[in-house]
């Protein structure tokens, strides 16, 4: 059989039939789910987390000081995720995702941006900057990011072709795509240096805590969608 009616064939499978969903409450990992008509379905506060211009930065640093900033950038993030009970589940570089699953999803994953915030600011920023000022094109750039959160049921499915490294988890949700585009919201212009862009879902969910205090927010809308925008930051311990 030729490749063209192969796919088109697996295709038209994937389109028919019924899927077998689970409902859970841990995020499953690769091994959890099968690569058939299956997949895994629980509530998840969703946080995205990317560089702005990483473009320019490969552009004009190169590759090895590029990769020296997105190895610390996903060290840090990392460690900062599991202290406040996420999980990583996607990440390319310049960009992360991390899952939140506990009772507190909300407020786990608004602690995590305040921290990862702070790390940003007063960890990696000053190290990149460094480079920005020996290169004569970056040399009046600033180092820059944006954290994105929204919160939903998330369809977790494994897509790809049977085989080591030819399959990964997707994360189907509204609260996956409005995270990374919220995220994108920090290189705007008009951003006013915001870092952090929640929805009125996760704002809502977390008001009455303490570091929800509207003087940390500023209301705006987006796409018709209520949002809450910050600059704060919470210092490591």
């Amino acid at each position: 059989m030729s490749l063209k009616q192969e796919l088109i064939n697996e295709v038209d499978d994937l389109f028919k039939g019924n899927y077998v969903i689970h409902t859970r409450t841990k995020i499953p990992d690769i091994e959890d789910i099968h690569l058939d008509k299956h997949g895994e379905e629980l509530e998840l506060a969703m946080l995205f987390i990317d560089i702005r211009d990483s473009t320019g930065i490969i552009n004009n640093l190169g590759r090895l000081i590029t990769a020296k900033i997105y190895k610390s950038f996903i060290l840090g993030v990392a460690k900062i995720a599991k202290e406040n009970r996420g999980e990583l589940r996607g990440f390319n570089g310049d960009g992360i995702l991390i899952a939140f699953s506990k009772e507190s999803k909300s407020s786990d994953a608004l602690s995590a941006a305040f921290q990862m915030s702070w790390f940003m600011k007063h960890i990696l920023k000053p190290k990149v900057e460094e480079y920005f000022q020996t290169h004569p094109k970056l040399k009046h750039s600033l180092f820059n990011f944006g954290i994105g959160i929204d919160i939903d049921k998330v369809l977790v499915i494994r897509a790809g072709i049977s085989g080591k490294y030819s399959n990964d988890l997707v994360w189907v949700s509204k609260a996956t795509s409005n995270a990374a585009k919220l995220a994108s919201l920090s290189a705007k212009p008009e951003s006013n240096l915001f870092n952090i862009f929640i929805t009125g879902d996760i704002f809502s969910k977390i008001r009455e805590t303490v570091t929800s205090s509207m003087s940390f927010w500023e209301e705006g809308l987006w796409n018709n969608i209520p949002i809450y925008q910050s600059n704060h930051s919470v210092e490591l311990a």
